[in-house]
């Protein structure tokens, strides 16, 4: 049986058995526009071991989403380290408390290609729209990403509304 490929996969660093209600939203988010999204939860999933990886590989993302809470910096870098010799076939997006706080310093400590900050349900989802569109990304609020040696802040996010 082959495996349907996703645009996105969102990688949880949930807290217990299930994934992080954020990922939840993200992904129900991403869904209800159209986007084929897969979860994981590596702490299910035997860390990032190489069938970790390559059941991400499989799946042939476009962008691999990854959020977590600062605890979490130490294993969100071995997961982008893991994924590093891949990095042309997909945009990794590092979001949630992990980054908000001080997101140009997690952007260079982690090695994120991009940093979602504050909510992230409009933001991610615009700029996965506009990738997977080939757009430029730039004029999407609540985004923090490198341009050469330069840090490029967009400015605050989108919220939704109550």
């Amino acid at each position: 049986m082959s495996k349907t490929n996703a645009d996105v996969v969102l990688v949880s660093m949930q807290r217990g058995f299930l994934p992080t209600y954020a990922m939840l939203y993200l992904e129900a988010y991403l869904s209800n526009i159209g986007i084929i999204t897969k979860i994981f939860y590596p702490r299910i999933q035997n860390s990032f071991g190489n069938d970790f990886i390559m059941a991400i590989l499989e799946l042939k993302p476009r962008i691999i989403g990854i959020g977590g809470l600062y605890d979490d910096r130490f294993i969100v870098k071995e997961l982008i380290d893991s994924l590093a010799a891949y990095r042309k076939e997909f945009k990794i997006v590092v979001g949630g408390n992990l980054v908000s706080p001080i997101p140009e310093y997690m952007l260079k400590k982690l090695f994120a290609d991009i940093v979602v900050v504050g909510e992230g349900e409009i933001v991610f989802a615009k700029l996965v729209e506009n990738i997977l569109g080939g757009k430029s990304y730039e004029g999407i609020g609540g985004l923090v990403f490198l341009d050469g040696n330069d840090i490029v802040s967009t400015g605050p996010g989108e919220y939704i509304k109550d």
